[in-house]
């Protein structure tokens, strides 16, 4: 393959994965590469650049725990020591690039809710957590399960957004591995986690 992708390789080379190839080139290499803030023309190039940009939003979201994004304003787009700016039509599809991809959901125009992990990913991380705790067949509220100050500091979901967790707990209702019961308030919702 030529072009933008091979012309730029650090030692050791990069590969068509967005995940393998930042572990040769770091997010900051990245966000310092001038080409990265031109939506690239030729489609491959294109697919490639918003799949290393995707990691690069998520290690930005995680590295300054701001999942909410008001898209306008989040500084990861733009990176003024090289004078570069990624256009309103690239910022678009980086988040519709990161929405295809699960780590993100559109919560209003203009801002995106940025996932620490997959719905999906998380939702099996709980269910393993709870199995090997010795929760299953066993009912715990919302709050148990999720709060900050309430959950186990080891429990995958603590602390996470209320919206995501909920996610987690519908992809295991649709998996029959738990079932969530209506408590007075959500907090006090209950969730019963099944053996598979």
């Amino acid at each position: 393959a030529g072009g933008w992708v091979t012309t730029h390789r650090k030692q050791g080379g990069m590969s068509d994965d967005a995940t393998t190839t930042t572990a040769t080139w770091t997010i900051d290499d990245w966000r310092n590469f001038p080409p990265m803030y031109t939506l690239q023309p030729v489609e491959s190039t294109r697919h490639h650049q918003l799949k290393v940009w995707v990691d690069v939003v998520h290690a930005w979201a995680a590295e300054h725990r701001q999942w909410d994004i008001v898209v306008a304003d989040c500084p990861v787009f733009s990176n003024p020591a090289i004078s570069r700016k990624l256009s309103n039509p690239g910022i678009e599809a980086v988040v519709a690039a990161l929405v295809s991809d699960g780590r993100a959901e559109r919560l209003a125009p203009g801002r995106v809710q940025v996932y620490p992990q997959r719905p999906a990913q998380l939702a099996d991380s709980l269910y393993d957590w709870v199995s090997r705790m010795g929760m299953l067949n066993s009912v715990y509220t919302v709050y148990e399960l999720h709060d900050e100050r309430a959950a186990s500091a080891d429990n995958p979901c603590r602390g996470i957004d209320a919206a995501l967790f909920r996610k987690v707990l519908s992809v295991l209702e649709r998996e029959d591995r738990a079932e969530v019961f209506q408590g007075t308030t959500t907090q006090e919702d209950g969730v019963k986690f099944y053996a598979a």
